[in-house]
């Protein structure tokens, strides 16, 4: 197997498990692609400032000495931890969401009034967009990209099903509630938002634990990653 530009990592592992220990050196095990997508060696070496063709002469070195029994043997499993929160997000986006929205519409449309909607319903549209949809995909995309650019392993990975599981469960509960918000189920309504809140708050210390855990050095977006989430959390 040829080493070059485009080289996949994680077939290069793959087949040459000996080169994992050069990977591990450089610290590219979670963002250089070992557990990360299918991505060539050249985009990480940049992205991770090291130096193309030092790393290259390494990896045919480490080729060359072969297997032996220290070498390390590599689970090639890809993290997806940020699946389940974009399939909710985007079954709540197509239901709730697109949905209802587009009945809505319709419904406006064919009474020639903007006010015609029940307004209960509008809120519950808007809420499901705007935490079952965009909530869960920025959670999702954080627990994706934050460990790859800061390379290193998520943090206290086990919080993300318990995140998971609070956040799905107050956007639903807010869902079937506020359509009821005058009648006797609205004590139901801060217990949604409690969930959710919980959730944010989990996530936000996640965030923040990978990202001081990591060694790389301090980089420009790393406050708009903080400052982000904090947003987020003001917000809930």
């Amino acid at each position: 197997m040829e080493i070059n530009r485009n080289t996949i990592i994680k077939d290069l592992v793959k087949k040459y498990p000996q080169t994992m220990a050069v990977f591990r050196k450089y610290n590219l095990v979670v963002a250089g692609g070992v557990r990360g997508p299918n991505e060539p060696l050249a985009f990480f070496a940049k992205a991770h400032e090291v130096v193309y063709d030092e790393i290259v002469e390494e990896l045919k070195a480490a080729i060359e000495k072969g297997v032996d029994e220290d070498t390390e043997k590599v689970a090639l499993v890809e993290d997806k931890v940020y699946a389940k929160f974009f399939k909710t997000a985007i079954l709540m986006a197509l239901t709730i969401g697109v949905a209802v929205g587009a009945i809505m519409l319709t419904y406006m449309g064919s009474k020639h009034n903007f006010h015609s909607a029940v307004h209960s319903l509008v809120q519950t549209h808007g809420h499901a967009q705007l935490f079952g949809w965009v909530g869960l995909c920025i959670i999702g995309f954080a627990y994706y990209i934050v460990p790859r650019v800061k390379n290193v392993e998520l943090k206290y990975r086990e919080l993300t099903t318990v995140c998971f599981g609070l956040m799905v469960s107050g956007t639903v509960l807010r869902i079937l509630v506020q359509p009821y918000a005058n009648k006797f189920i609205s004590f139901l309504l801060p217990i949604s938002g409690l969930l959710e809140f919980l959730a944010v708050a989990i996530f936000a210390f996640i965030i923040f634990s990978t990202v001081l855990a990591s060694k790389e050095k301090r980089e420009a977006y790393d406050k708009f990653i903080m400052a982000g989430v904090l947003w987020f959390c003001s917000v809930v």
